[in-house]
């Protein structure tokens, strides 16, 4: 007799394990977390499970649900978003599940598909409590699943979205406080990570590895620096209440993070054939792009609130400038469009309520 776990695995197996010469041409690709995948027809998808009709090699039919859990993320996602209803409900909740497991740009772009159907789909979230709270409550966990990852940054950009979209929840106040842990242990990180290119200076075998390990660790002390400078506006802007104040601090942070990405990709050209430093250089580039991205948005959204629709969009636009691929900015933009034309006011101050700024009660 198997245990449970084996038994299961044996059974996904043989759902999974579908004959390509019986495979119908409407089959889709199915995977679970664990690795594990085939063909099968799908039947059905619901908010939190796929059911699919299979056939295995041996001509056994037969029809079996899958939860969302089960699955691997992007394999429920592709077949969630190809099969389900395109109402705003769904929209929202896909998105919901998308940034829950880290994939931002597809919950963006879910989210900008519901705003397309509803324009008023973010007035109507903030209008029922429970919705947000709830909505903010899967977030946190997404939060914990990213930190146990040790995917620091990812858990940072969750607890921030909280802190920004969902302030008025009662987890706002905890998400604030994941942040001063998530900081201090990236700024921990980062120091070790210094100390790391200091004990390799000193452990050099010779002249000339000392003096190129020496050179590397000064030109990313130099970025490293500014880009502390940075997150520490872009924080001190999240937690205050005055919102000019929260603003001028977010176009600072944006200011340091784009001073840090052209120094950056200065000290790239003049890499040559380090691989070591370009490897050290791209993540960190990638790293800076995000957060300039970011900080201009948050800035953005003060002038939303304001209903300064022209400062918005140049916030918005400076954000995509910086990364033209940048799902983040469009979704903004796009935001940005969706508010002014509900205002009645043509880009003049007025019109209804947006989002609000960050703000730490």
């Amino acid at each position: 007799m198997f245990p449970d776990r084996s038994l299961s695995r044996l059974l996904s197996l043989a759902v999974l394990l579908v004959s390509a010469a019986t495979a119908l041409a409407d089959t889709e690709m199915v995977m679970l977390r664990d690795g594990v995948s085939g063909m099968a027809e799908v039947l059905s998808t619901t908010e939190d499970s796929v059911t699919v009709k299979f056939e295995t090699k041996d001509g056994t039919a037969g029809e079996t649900v899958f939860s969302a859990s089960r699955l691997d993320e992007h394999s429920f996602y592709s077949l969630r978003s190809k099969y389900m209803e395109k109402t705003v409900p769904n929209h929202v909740k896909l998105a919901v599940f998308c940034a829950e497991n880290g994939m931002f740009k597809r919950a963006k772009y879910q989210m900008d598909q519901a705003r397309r159907l509803d324009p008023e789909i973010d007035d109507k979230l903030e209008a029922r409590p429970d919705i947000m709270a709830g909505i903010a409550e899967r977030l946190a966990e997404g939060v914990k699943r990213a930190y146990d990852k040790g995917d620091l940054q990812t858990a940072y950009e969750i607890a921030e979205l909280i802190t920004t979209r969902f302030s008025e929840t009662p987890l706002a106040e905890k998400a604030y406080e994941a942040l001063d842990r998530l900081e201090k242990e990236m700024a921990d990180g980062e120091a070790a990570e210094t100390a790391a290119r200091e004990e390799a200076i000193t452990a050099a075998a010779d002249d000339a590895t000392r003096a190129a390990a020496g050179a590397r660790n000064n030109v990313l002390v130099a970025i490293e620096k500014r880009q502390a400078a940075g997150r520490g506006k872009n924080s001190k802007g999240l937690r205050t209440n005055n919102r000019s104040t929260a603003k001028r601090l977010f176009e600072g942070a944006a200011g340091d993070f784009q001073s840090a990405l052209g120094a950056t990709r200065a000290a790239r050209k003049r890499a040559g054939d380090d691989a070591e430093l370009i490897a050290m250089l791209d993540d960190v580039e990638g790293e800076l792009k995000s957060e300039a991205v970011n900080a201009w948005i948050n800035a953005g959204n003060i002038e939303l609130w304001r209903d300064n629709f022209n400062g918005a969009r140049k916030a918005g636009e400076t954000a995509r400038a910086i990364d033209p691929d940048s799902a983040a900015a469009r979704s903004f933009l796009n935001k940005v469009d969706l508010a002014r034309a509900s205002s009645g006011n043509d880009w003049e101050r007025g019109g209804r309520p947006t989002p609000r700024p960050p703000r730490r009660r």
